[in-house]
């Protein structure tokens, strides 16, 4: 499920990123700068994109590897659950048992 909402995520961050690209080239196109200025421009717009992208990338990172440490966390807890479970099912076996077994010795000793 959360799954979905981090696709979801970054699709909109992509469109989103593309639809600024866009939006920056078209500007660059229609605008009335000189080479030189509109290099500069592409040079500065760049890098703003390289470090968003990086940002970015860097979040996303650390938000999986909280994802992982929790579902780590949840695993671990399962598993102790599931061993107690086990032990007392084992212990009860055990007890039901015993008093089976000295209800039939005693259900014998009685016939006799």
């Amino acid at each position: 499920m959360a799954d979905n909402g981090n696709s979801s995520a970054t699709s909109i961050l992509l469109a989103f990123l593309a639809g600024g690209l866009m939006g920056f080239g078209i500007g660059l196109l229609l605008a009335p700068l000189s080479g030189r200025e509109t290099r500069e421009k592409i040079r500065g717009v760049s890098q703003e994109v390289k470090e968003r992208t990086v940002e970015t990338a860097s979040k996303a990172r650390e938000k999986v590897e909280e994802l992982v440490e929790h579902g780590k966390e949840i695993a671990a807890d399962v598993q102790e659950n599931v061993k107690a479970t086990l032990e007392a099912g084992k212990d009860t076996f055990h007890r039901t048992r015993a008093e089976l077994i000295s209800g039939i010795r005693s259900d014998s000793s009685e016939e006799s």
